[in-house]
């Protein structure tokens, strides 16, 4: 398990199963590649995320070349792919890069159960 300057956790498929089997705050995962432009768009942004709500969400990243099997698990067809996660259940999922301001109204929502904010296209 890595953490980055901002707090994103870089997690093995193992790491992940452990993490999902804690409940307690929300997670907010990060499907990507190395060589994905738009994923390293995104981790920029999910730095912001995370720095936006410390120890209350959590942010993960998972390398979609290294861990093949949850890549495939979870249905990942494009790159980034995130997922919000509250109390162990998927809730929501959403494909490609975004703006922090954008992935901050999603984490509010279905992470937190606030009211659904209109969300631009990106």
């Amino acid at each position: 398990m890595m953490a980055g300057e901002s707090g994103v956790l870089k997690v093995s498929g193992e790491e992940l199963e452990k993490q999902l089997a804690e409940v307690g705050s929300p997670v907010l995962l990060d499907v990507y590649a190395q060589w994905c432009g738009p994923c390293q768009i995104l981790a920029g942004e999910l730095d912001k995320v995370k720095g936006l709500y410390k120890d209350k969400l959590r942010v993960l990243k998972v390398d979609s070349d290294e861990e093949p099997r949850i890549a495939s698990a979870l249905k990942v067809y494009g790159l980034p792919t995130i997922f919000f996660i509250r109390e162990g259940q998927l809730i929501h999922r959403v494909e490609g890069a975004m703006p922090a301001s954008e992935l901050t109204k999603l984490v509010n929502h279905y992470c937190f159960g606030a009211p659904e904010e209109e969300i631009k296209d990106v």
